[in-house]
This record gives structure tokens, C-alpha cells and sequence, in this order.
């Protein structure tokens, strides 16, 4: 790796190396020479004769050539490495001067969920907006390990995820807490759970008393949320500890398809606290279950190897202040 990050800085001295490792990644992306040169608006000679430069300074291919199709040896797998962490430490650089500019001008880059994107964030982005109107936001909606991998690979500023996150060089901050509640059609509902449902219409919410696991709830039918997800796996702990398994009649990617399917009485479905105070849904039966593990908390992740702009960081700290009256209300 030394080896190749000399000849990268040897090499500009002499010629303008930046446009050299601009054509190897773009080859190195679009597996093609000829897509890269268009991609690049020069000649595919002239890229082709750049990299073999390249090559023939290393003494080594960077490149397998299979017809019009570019493949990259072990040599061009360490060049490409190479090359991304000059770009990061660019990327990095230049963000820190964008933010002399005083949050005039700054993109924030947030990994969330479905549930995260559509029930915590509108109010926080609202304010931030508001507050700075000339910053980006980038919104990704995707699954949280999906976010994860983004986060360690700099390609988002933070996310938010529930439960266990052991992952060296990420920060992690509990932003709140989330109930996962019950929501029962009434097809399928029990006169003696009655006195103990959630009354959806009454602000401020009152804590109902929780229904302990019964035999009762161990027939139920539910609609589940598909893995990998935290709430399946704080539902399936929870019937674990009773040595059952939850009657499983479907499953669903989003916790909004699994309310809904709930709502046209397919089954009984588990849902986080903060969709049902968005939803309200009509004629379903909400009950809090008695298991710790259908309580869960939602940490603010930051990657600590990365620099995190003062965009960034300022959308951080309005989250934080903010957090406890968004969900209050």
C-alpha cells in the first residue's frame, strides 16, 4: 500500500496524475475503458495510454482486459483503495472549508428507515429548513444495516437504528424511546382486554396497563414484520421468553403495510409508538404487551473516523433538542 501511494504522489510531480487516477476509477467503476473515456470526454486511446503508464511504473497490471470488459487484479484492488482514501481525504477537506462559509452553503446526508423518515423526521427537517434554507438535504430511506455500512463508509453523516450496535468507530447517543404496541382488528379482539386498550384520541396519551403473554395472545394471528428487522426480533424475544413462537399469517417490509393489513382485519400486528400516534388508526384495538423487550431505544449514530460538518452537526443538535417534544406530541 506504501508502495503504491509513492508512486501515486511520484508520479504528479511529473505529470498531472490527478486526471491519471481519475481515469482508473472511472474504468474501474463502469468496467470499461470506452464508457469511461465517454464518461471522461477524451479519446479511449488517451485513457488507455494514461493507465498503461500507470502500469508500466508500478511493473504490474492494474487491469485484466477481456475484450471491450476491464476487470481489476489484486495490484488494481490496492490502487482503487488507494485512490478512495485520497478521494475521502479530499472530500473531507473540502467540507471543512465549505464550512468557513458559516452554513450559507453544506449538504446533510441522514440514513433512516421508513419509520424513522415518515414519523420522527418531517417536524426536525421542518425547523432545520427553516432555519437554514440554503443547506441540502439528503434523505436515504433504506434498511438499517444498509445504513450502517453507509455510516463506516463516510457516504451518509449519521443514522438513527434501534438495539444492539457494537461497531468499533461509531458513536452512539440515545435519542428515545419507542413502545411496540399491539393493534388488534375486531375480528380477532378479546372482551377482557377491553379495559386495558390505548385510547388513541386522548392527548396526552395515558400509560395503559399491559396485558401479561397469554394463550389467548399466543393464537392470535399476526402480520410480522420480514427480517432483518429490530422490531421482529424485539417480538420474537419477547414469545421466546414464553417458550412460543407468534402464528405467523404474514409478513410485511414496512411497519405502514403491516398496520394497514392489520386494519382490513387479516390479522393483529405489532407496531412502534410513534406510527400509531402519526396513523391513528380507526376501529383497531391498540394494548401495550407486558415483555421489556417490546421497549426499545433508537440511538443517534455519527462515525468517529469521519468529519462531520457543521451542516451536519447542527441538524444533530436540533434532533437532540427537539426529540422529546416531537414525540410528545
Amino acid at each position: 500500500m506504501y508502495f503504491i501511494f509513492s508512486s501515486i504522489f511520484l508520479m504528479k510531480k511529473a505529470e498531472n496524475m490527478e486526471n491519471y487516477y481519475k481515469y482508473i476509477y472511472a474504468a474501474y467503476k463502469l468496467g470499461s475503458f470506452t464508457k469511461a473515456a465517454e464518461k471522461l470526454y477524451v479519446t479511449q486511446p488517451t485513457l488507455s495510454m494514461a493507465i498503461k503508464k500507470v502500469e508500466d511504473h508500478l511493473h504490474m497490471p492494474l487491469f485484466y482486459r477481456e475484450g471491450k470488459s476491464v476487470t481489476l487484479t489484486p495490484v488494481g484492488k490496492l490502487y482503487i483503495k488507494s485512490i478512495e482514501k485520497m478521494m475521502s481525504i479530499e472530500t473531507d477537506l473540502q467540507a471543512e472549508i465549505r464550512d468557513i462559509e458559516r452554513l450559507e452553503t453544506g449538504t446533510v446526508r441522514i440514513g433512516g428507515t421508513q419509520y424513522i423518515n415518515s414519523c420522527i423526521l418531517p417536524p426536525v427537517i421542518a425547523q432545520f429548513i427553516q432555519r437554514y434554507p440554503k443547506i441540502d438535504i439528503q434523505l436515504k430511506e433504506q434498511e438499517p444495516s444498509k445504513n450502517l455500512t453507509d455510516l463506516a463508509k463516510g457516504k451518509i453523516d449519521f443514522c438513527c437504528n434501534a438495539g444492539t450496535i457494537d461497531i468499533p468507530d461509531l458513536k452512539k447517543v440515545p435519542l428515545f424511546q419507542d413502545q411496540i404496541y399491539l393493534a388488534v382488528p375486531d375480528a380477532y379482539n378479546q372482551p377482557d382486554w377491553l379495559p386495558w386498550e390505548l385510547d388513541l384520541e386522548g392527548p396526552p396519551w395515558s400509560e395503559p396497563k399491559s396485558i401479561p403473554l397469554s394463550d389467548a395472545l399466543f393464537q392470535l394471528p399476526i402480520i410480522l414484520l420480514a427480517a432483518p428487522s429490530n422490531l421482529q426480533a424485539c417480538v420474537r424475544n419477547a414469545y421466546a421468553d414464553a417458550h412460543r413462537q407468534p402464528h405467523i399469517v404474514l409478513q410485511a417490509e414496512q411497519q405502514e403495510t403491516s398496520l394497514q393489513l392489520a386494519c382490513a382485519g387479516i390479522g393483529a400486528a405489532f407496531v412502534g409508538e410513534q406510527m400509531l400516534r402519526h396513523r391513528k388508526p380507526k376501529a383497531m384495538h391498540i394494548y401495550k404487551i407486558d415483555h421489556p423487550s417490546l421497549r426499545r431505544t433508537f440511538y443517534l449514530l455519527t462515525n468517529k473516523k469521519r468529519y462531520l460538518t457543521k451542516a451536519a452537526s447542527a441538524f444533530v443538535a436540533l434532533w437532540k433538542k427537539t426529540a422529546g417534544e416531537t414525540l410528545r406530541q
